[in-house]
């Protein structure tokens, strides 16, 4: 083998670093785009028995969404393996409790349910906000579409808006 085709080899061998901003963003969109990235799908070297794919950070997890009533309606499912040790939550207790695991739990669907699932899972970082410690590695920042009828991150509102001041609403409109 030629020095040349080495080099070349081992560059589209080696994993590039990803973003993906999750800001106003279907929890499916994520999911979808982040793990075509890690298992390499897009390099012209992929085969399904090789584990060629890229990192992927994922940043404001947030403030990521839903569309319909799925944030009361989505069920997540654990059970301990004893009688009666079933848990289930809603995506919206889900998400009040560790933000994080909504989109963890979709890449983890969304992978091919192997042995090399485990060693893929390792290159997703997801990250509540936009703050992380990747920055110098990122190679591409990877742009999705917002969809206009999600409705995003559910906020309790604990005052009513007759309580409210002027100095509580953002310049946008909105009290969160």
């Amino acid at each position: 083998m030629s020095k040349l085709a080495l080099a070349a080899n081992i560059l589209t061998c080696s994993p590039r670093w990803h973003l993906i901003n999750a800001k106003r963003v279907p929890v499916g969109r994520v999911a979808q785009k982040a793990a075509h990235l890690i298992l390499g799908k897009h390099k012209p070297i992929y085969h399904p028995a090789l584990d060629i794919g890229d990192c992927v950070v994922v940043i404001n997890s947030n403030l990521v969404g839903f569309c319909g009533k799925k944030w009361k309606e989505k069920k997540y499912y654990k059970h301990s393996g004893y009688p009666g040790g079933l848990q289930v939550w809603t995506a919206e207790q889900l998400h009040e409790k560790k933000p994080t695991e909504l989109i963890r739990k979709a890449v983890w669907g969304m992978l091919p349910s192997n042995a090399l699932r485990y060693k893929m899972m390792k290159r997703l970082f997801i990250f509540i906000d936009d703050k992380h410690p990747f920055e110098q590695n990122i190679d591409s920042k990877v742009h999705l579409e917002q969809k206009a009828n999600a409705t995003y991150s559910p906020k309790i509102v604990k005052a009513k808006l007759a309580n409210l001041s002027w100095d509580d609403i953002n310049e946008d409109g909105s009290i969160f």
